[in-house]
């Protein structure tokens, strides 16, 4: 199961490097059980109906999902980086 996070920066942001810091973040959700893989990719094309980045969390399946939605992991990066989001999408795929 494959969860999608896509995120649009505020203003907050300007001037911080928010997606390698994500990046430095999510290295530690490896480690958590039922999560298979963690990617953190940047935009490549700056327009105004784009969203800055995307995180994709590969879980074995929808019940480690629901864990890590519980975690205090998901909590700590929620609290970190919610700041710097204006928009955020949430979308699962089987």
């Amino acid at each position: 199961m494959k969860h999608f996070i896509l995120v649009r920066f505020n203003d907050k942001a300007i001037g911080v490097n928010v997606v390698d810091d994500m990046k430095n973040f999510f290295e530690d959700a490896k480690k958590i059980k039922g999560v298979n893989d963690v990617t953190v990719s940047k935009c490549a094309v700056k327009f105004p109906n784009r969203f800055d980045s995307m995180i994709t969390i590969t879980f074995a399946n929808e019940a480690d999902l629901m864990s890590f939605e519980d975690s205090s992991f998901n909590h700590a990066f929620k609290k970190q980086f919610g700041p710097y989001f204006s928009t955020k999408v949430l979308y699962d795929e089987d």
